[in-house]
């Protein structure tokens, strides 16, 4: 089983996001752009900036005092930052690289490669790594944290898709309120793991949390594109 387990988390985490680049240089190169613009905005304004930052913040003492006393304000500022961070980037990214590429098929693009980026760094290439220094040890994690590491990168992908199609449809539009909810959806499913983890829910119930806001926002986005389709204004 937790073979089983380690290889879904390996086909999401790795085999997607190269599987959906190589699919671009095959097939879909006008969007090459946009999807690397993600991957860019991501190593930047995440593995660059912020978790450096938060590094250093962290030898500062009100800062862990703030994490030792109050779990959920620190839980907080973690999820407001990333936020900060990834919307902001997400909107730097469509104003300065992107100009007049932001509609839907580039929104989804950028969302898939700033997803992916993530899934690699955070958790496919971390497991593969273990896995060739320590097999034994890897498979003996036990199949449902293994598991739940790939059931959480499926679930942030429509988040992920959900917030970039909304920070895209306020930079084309010149509208501050996607913007905005973009931002309160980034910090809202960040701080619902988080919360969940501190109010002591089993794994699995949080996952299942991740996963109907990631079903939720999915239906949404079909809904919209059907919209768009039918010139009903979708693809907000």
């Amino acid at each position: 089983m937790a073979a089983l387990a380690m290889t879904f988390t390996l086909a999401v985490s790795v085999g997607l996001p190269l599987g959906v680049l190589f699919y671009l240089l095959a097939r879909r190169r006008a969007l090459l752009r946009p999807f690397l613009a993600g991957v860019g905005t991501f190593l930047l304004f995440q593995l660059l900036l912020r978790i450096p930052l938060l590094g250093w913040l962290r030898g500062w003492d009100g800062l862990a005092l703030l994490a030792f006393r109050s779990p959920w304000l620190y839980a907080l500022f973690l999820a407001l930052t990333a936020a900060l961070f990834e919307e902001g980037g997400r909107y730097l990214a469509a104003r300065l690289l992107l100009k007049g590429r932001t509609g839907c098929g580039e929104a989804m693009a950028f969302g898939l490669g700033h997803w992916g980026l993530e899934a690699l760094s955070l958790v496919g290439l971390p497991l593969l790594l273990s896995l060739l220094a320590a097999p034994g040890l890897t498979l003996a994690a036990g199949a449902g944290g293994l598991l739940a590491a790939g059931v959480e990168r499926v679930a942030a992908l429509p988040v992920h898709l959900a917030a970039t199609r909304l920070v895209f449809a306020g930079v084309r539009r010149h509208r501050a309120l996607p913007l905005l909810a973009a931002f309160v959806l980034h910090t809202l499913v960040d701080l619902l793991a988080a919360l969940g983890s501190l109010a002591g829910l089993p794994l699995w119930g949080i996952e299942g949390g991740l996963l109907a806001v990631a079903a939720l926002l999915a239906a949404w986005m079909i809904g919209d594109r059907r919209r768009e389709r039918m010139g009903k204004r979708g693809c907000r």
